[in-house]
């Protein structure tokens, strides 16, 4: 894991992802190690070089740990490109399905297009399934993305959403 830090940070880039694939399979689970497998490829060439080193990575038999994906998504986020935002949490929620990294893809997809009213309330059912609503503002876009768009809620699933809501502790 060293090497590829300090091969990184002279700015060998190619060598750097070398080193971390190889820490990666020697059995090296340090977020560091994604680190470099990130931002040597978006040193090397943006988010192509991310996927680039994605590929190489996994052509490795390698898995990157959730930190790569993450860091990915955040570049992302920070150059306001909600297509690539979307690419790396769809990447993230497909290899570390946690109800965080969902919220982080279906954001990124919701960010990336405008969904139509039919489209908004699939993708809060979505994310209502992977348990990916945590806070009061998600209830309450749910039911006005049913509600304000002409397609009422299924009156069973208006008091599920509701009940899960208030039992969560984010609803009133």
């Amino acid at each position: 894991s060293k090497a590829a830090i300090y091969t990184y940070q002279s700015g060998d880039y190619e060598n750097a992802l070398k080193y971390a694939i190889l820490a990666k399979q020697l059995g090296n689970t340090s977020v560091d190690v994604d680190s470099v497998m990130t931002e040597s490829g978006m040193k090397a060439g943006g988010f192509d070089g991310i996927r680039s080193n994605l590929s190489a990575v996994r052509s490795a038999g390698v898995l990157p740990g959730e930190n790569f994906y993450l860091l990915a998504a955040r570049y992302a986020q920070e150059e306001d490109n909600p297509g690539e935002l979307a690419y790396w949490g769809r990447e993230l929620a497909t290899v570390y399905p946690t109800p965080k990294n969902w919220r982080i893809a279906l954001a990124g997809y919701r960010d990336w297009r405008e969904p139509s009213p039919e489209e908004a309330l699939d993708l809060f059912r979505l994310w209502r399934l992977t348990g990916a609503m945590d806070n009061e503002r998600d209830y309450v876009d749910y039911f006005d993305s049913s509600a304000l768009n002409g397609n009422p809620l299924y009156p069973t699933e208006l008091l599920a959403v509701l009940g899960e809501g208030v039992a969560a502790g984010h609803v009133d």
